[in-house]
């Protein structure tokens, strides 16, 4: 390294001759005629040596000050600009060292604090600045990719609030099949029937056509009505519940599209209690056991039994039934139910009446609850005989989100 050093030799010789001066003044120890001052003026004047000290390292203090300006590195920066080696050309100025900030310890950055230092100023400090994108750093439950929830908040910090919880939209299933959904209360329902024809991981349903076979059947099923292609799918209850072998030990399988589910009884109850409450019974002393919302749930078809493909309404001469004015007084809520008719031991109903199952299983076995409507009761129906109990019946599903 360069140095500033003349001066310096000039004063450390100075002090070594110093000691053999003479002047006339103070006679020494050693019988020497000296002038003794700490702040010599004159020519002849002698000087302390702690004096003479003092001004050497007063002046070293210069020296290193000035040399804080030489490049002595030569790469355009001196240790007064900052430069952090000034004996390596590859090293410069202090870089810029980055840390994020999780104060709600979920893994992503609310925030990024930073600081100018030749080296690492501590463990999770980088160079390269760190992606903020932690929308609420205080909220461990809200972060990027986090599942988004009805809670009029932006859980997955992408900027939207509460996305897929439209009041109405479609949803989609594995197999490409879309199904039209709406808001009826706190709950979201389709108001199309389903038609897939593998659970939501892949694993196929079989299709089963003999009417032996789909009696005996404990697995899960469809079929079209009439087994004609050009008719809804109809299903078993253990397609509901997702039971695809006959080993105990095997998860079953779920037959909705993601996030949502095949309504339970409870869920059911929940629906019929809303239509009642808010006006959609045709008898204002309607119950939810009684509850007289057939009419509102009915899809507004009439009949036509020129073939396959239409399931609408049979005539009724009973006001506030689905059959008595389907076009003008049906589905004031939105349900659109079609009279989608059941399979037993053959298929029954066509135009007359529309089963839904539910999720839950009856409490004696080999049954489940289900829901029915008709085209000469002003009723959504609970359950029924034994016969219409079967699990092994087939009948129309519907999807709830969950």
């Amino acid at each position: 390294m360069k140095k500033i050093s003349v001066v310096a030799l000039m004063l450390f010789t100075a002090l070594s001759y110093s000691q053999g001066i003479e002047l006339n003044g103070i006679v020494s120890a050693e019988n020497n005629q000296i002038k003794n001052v700490a702040n010599p003026t004159d020519p002849q004047d002698a000087v302390t040596n702690s004096y003479l000290l003092e001004l050497i390292a007063e002046l070293q203090t210069q020296i290193t000050t000035l040399n804080n300006f030489i490049d002595n590195d030569s790469d355009g920066f001196t240790e007064n600009d900052g430069d952090c080696d000034d004996t390596d050309a590859s090293i410069t100025t202090p870089l810029v060292w980055y840390v994020g900030i999780d104060s709600d310890a979920d893994g992503f950055f609310g925030s990024t604090s930073s600081l100018n230092s030749c080296d690492q100023p501590g463990i999770g400090y980088s160079t390269t600045e760190q992606t903020v994108d932690d929308c609420n750093d205080s909220d461990a439950a809200i972060y990027p990719g986090a599942d988004e929830i009805e809670d009029e908040i932006d859980n997955d910090c992408d900027g939207d609030i509460d996305e897929g919880f439209e009041d109405s939209g479609t949803v989609s299933d594995i197999d490409g099949n879309s199904y039209n959904f709406i808001t009826i209360g706190n709950q979201k329902w389709t108001v199309d029937n389903a038609d897939m024809v593998t659970y939501r991981d892949g694993t196929p349903i079989p299709e089963v056509t003999g009417q032996t076979e789909w009696n005996n059947l404990t697995t899960g099923a469809w079929c079209y009505y009439n087994n004609n292609p050009n008719n809804p799918k109809l299903y078993n209850w253990y397609a509901v519940a997702g039971i695809h072998d006959n080993d105990e030990t095997t998860p079953d399988k779920e037959l909705a599209p993601e996030g949502w589910h095949v309504p339970s009884n409870n869920e059911w109850i929940d629906l019929e209690n809303y239509l009642v409450d808010n006006g959609f019974a045709v008898d204002s002393n309607a119950t939810a056991q009684d509850n007289f919302i057939g009419e509102s749930m009915a899809n507004p078809t009439i009949a036509d039994y020129s073939g396959d493909g239409n399931f609408g309404w049979d005539y009724s001469t009973s006001s506030g039934t689905p059959g008595y004015n389907p076009v003008n007084t049906n589905n004031s809520s939105g349900f659109n139910a079609i009279a989608s008719g059941c399979r037993l031991d053959s298929f029954y109903n066509r135009y007359s009446d529309a089963y839904f199952w539910t999720a839950t299983g009856s409490s004696l076995e080999g049954y489940g609850l289900w829901r029915h409507l008709a085209h000469s009761s002003a009723h959504l129906d609970r359950g029924g005989s034994t016969l219409y109990f079967d699990r092994s019946n087939g009948y129309s599903v519907r999807f709830v989100r969950d």
